[in-house]
């Protein structure tokens, strides 16, 4: 599985992010992105970091799918 962050329009990316991640999940991969504020990022960075997060749990969760439908 490939997502490309540039093949998003930015209100998909947007969408993409607050449709996988819940809304601590994504106030915690910023605050872990700006160690908590003391870096100041631009919100295109901020945004390609919470998509990164967000490809990444979809990842997982299509993995552990994958494993419960093997062991049936």
């Amino acid at each position: 599985m490939s997502i490309d962050f540039d093949s998003f329009t930015p209100e998909e990316r947007d969408n993409f992010v607050k449709n996988v991640l819940s809304e601590a999940e994504i106030k915690a991969a910023i605050s872990a992105f700006t160690h908590s504020g003391a870096i100041i990022k631009a919100p295109e960075e901020l945004l390609e970091f919470c998509f990164k997060v967000a490809i990444n749990k979809m990842k997982s969760l299509h993995q552990r799918i994958k494993d419960n439908r093997e062991k049936i």
